[in-house]
């Protein structure tokens, strides 16, 4: 999944969507996620929340990812990040300094933008964008990514 901590419709696949696909694919151990940022306007917004997520403490990304997405509309609705970020930082396992620094850290944002670069290179153009094993799925309904995953399961 390309995704960016601004985007609505990331939001509402991660709220909406993300909990029957995982409880299909990824708790039975059929299928890994693999999250890439592809931060979208507003951009700082975006990285800077996609640096909280990087910065997070082992196995806790997916936490924030969830803080970041369940709270994206109060926070648009509100016009102001920080209670958004501060949740993010909360359920990081890190302290907000330990964040500050791991984001200070050059490796932190040329990370982000590898994965830029990579979407970038493999023709995402807007997010939410998926791939089940290189190839692109438009579609993202739990249908349709469905579709793509149970033959590629049934041939194994």
């Amino acid at each position: 999944e390309y995704a960016s901590f601004t985007c609505s419709h990331c939001a509402h696949w991660t709220n909406d969507i993300l909990p029957q696909f995982k409880a299909l694919y990824i708790d039975t151990g059929k299928v890994r996620l693999v999250f890439r940022d592809m931060p979208t306007p507003p951009a700082q917004i975006a990285a800077t929340a996609a640096g909280i997520a990087r910065c997070a403490a082992p196995n806790r990304f997916f936490d924030v990812a969830h803080s970041l997405m369940s709270g994206q509309a109060a926070a648009f609705e509100k016009g102001d990040a920080r209670d958004w970020f501060a949740a993010a930082i909360a359920a990081s396992g890190r302290s907000q300094e330990q964040i500050e620094t791991c984001m200070k850290n050059p490796a932190t944002s040329q990370a982000l933008q590898a994965e830029v670069d990579g979407a970038v290179a493999a023709g995402v153009t807007g997010t939410p964008s998926f791939f089940v094993n290189g190839r692109r799925v438009s579609d993202h309904s739990l249908e349709a990514l469905s579709a793509a995953i149970d033959p590629l399961i049934r041939a194994r």
